[in-house]
């Protein structure tokens, strides 16, 4: 995000898939890590995780059926075929309730 006007705050977020192997690549200010208002920047991004709270559970089931037959949804359309449907709920039912990785970019 970027906004040349304002100084927009995030808290509480989980990012993820922003890295190179050293560490943070297109990340600018302040460190983000959990003092940084809750901020994490994940090394990994966890498939079917689709509200990114670090769980597969019913919060991504109902937030993929409130966008099921959307198209262009990157987070919803876990196998990127253009549409939210039964392939992406296939996918968050066969990994439902299952670990997550919550391991912190260096």
């Amino acid at each position: 995000m970027y906004n040349d006007s304002s100084s927009p705050t995030l808290t509480d977020c989980n990012f993820c898939g922003n890295t190179s192997g050293t560490g943070n690549r297109n990340i600018a200010g302040d460190p983000i890590d959990v003092s940084s208002s809750g901020n994490l920047l994940l090394l990994n991004c966890n498939t079917g995780d689709v509200n990114f709270d670090l769980v597969i559970d019913s919060g991504d089931l109902g937030y993929l059926l409130a966008l099921w037959g959307a198209s262009s949804v990157l987070n919803a359309d876990i196998n990127q075929d253009g549409e939210v449907n039964g392939a992406d709920l296939a996918y968050i039912l066969s990994y439902f309730g299952g670990a997550t990785d919550a391991t912190t970019a260096p």
